[in-house]
């Protein structure tokens, strides 16, 4: 009797669980259905009496560049006879330390 209600409720079990996959798969194909509508119709409702703006990559470009070498400068760099003496420096003490045959 113990083997046969084990049994029974273990088909349940994996009635019960088919069910509910086959409700959420619907409930997906369902809800993309209707989410796709509703996306369809916004757009075709915010694009009536509308021109969308065309943007000028070229002028934005432009900006975007001098905007960064002014915030990041390399020209002064290269020529900072501190910085070049610093560089000499440096190379000297790396081949003192780690001399090559």
């Amino acid at each position: 009797m113990a083997t046969l209600i084990r049994t029974q409720r273990q088909v349940n079990q994996v009635a019960l669980a088919g069910f509910l996959l086959a409700v959420a798969l619907a409930a997906g194909i369902v809800g993309a259905a209707i989410g796709a509508r509703l996306s369809t119709a916004a757009g075709a409702g915010s694009q009536i009496g509308r021109q969308t703006p065309t943007a000028d990559w070229t002028t934005y470009g432009r900006a975007w560049q001098q905007q960064y070498e002014q915030q990041h400068p390399t020209v002064q760099i290269a020529t900072d006879p501190a910085l070049v003496r610093s560089g000499i420096e440096w190379q000297r003490q790396y081949e003192e330390q780690h001399p090559s045959n």
